[in-house]
């Protein structure tokens, strides 16, 4: 993933105990503290700071259906956990294009759309994806899961969405 840096300043006391470029830091100081802060680089660089992306999905037919969705980025993808049994997983397991911009909770739009090819998830991934699901989201992600598992018929399974 390439990044760039981006340069904040903290003004009042700051502790920070943590890894540094695999160095072990601890540091309280009631200065400006100057540190760098990657950030994604590219089209996914629009989706940082956001919490839902409108997934654009397209049906058999060509017509498409936007969902609102919470989504995570993994290097240079984005990932969206639902079940097997939901529209979006049937239209990208039918048509592997989709759309996905950063919205808001409702789907109001807050960007441009960018493209990109959906592909569904191996073991490996989905256990990743959980993880990434639990960082971001925390305690919202075990709602989400109860809500997800009165599905009937449904399996989680992750969309990765990589922009063209």
């Amino acid at each position: 993933m390439s990044c760039e840096h981006a340069v904040v300043v903290v003004v009042g006391t700051l502790f920070i105990k943590g890894n540094l470029n695999g160095r072990s830091i601890r540091l309280k100081s009631q200065h400006d503290i100057v540190m760098p802060v990657r950030m994604a680089s590219g089209a996914l660089a629009l989706l940082e700071g956001h919490d839902y992306i409108n997934l654009e999905t397209f049906k058999k037919d060509g017509r498409s259906v936007v969902t609102p969705v919470w989504f995570m980025v993994d290097g240079q993808n984005v990932i969206v956990v639902t079940t097997s049994d939901t529209g979006k997983a049937k239209r990208t397991k039918n048509n592997a294009a989709v759309r996905i911009m950063p919205s808001g909770f409702s789907g109001e739009p807050k960007g441009d759309w960018i493209k990109g090819s959906a592909r569904f998830a191996n073991p490996d991934e989905m256990k990743k994806a959980f993880e990434l699901r639990g960082k971001k989201y925390g305690s919202g992600e075990g709602l989400a899961s109860s809500l997800s598992s009165y599905s009937e018929s449904g399996r989680p399974v992750a969309i990765i969405i990589t922009p063209d």
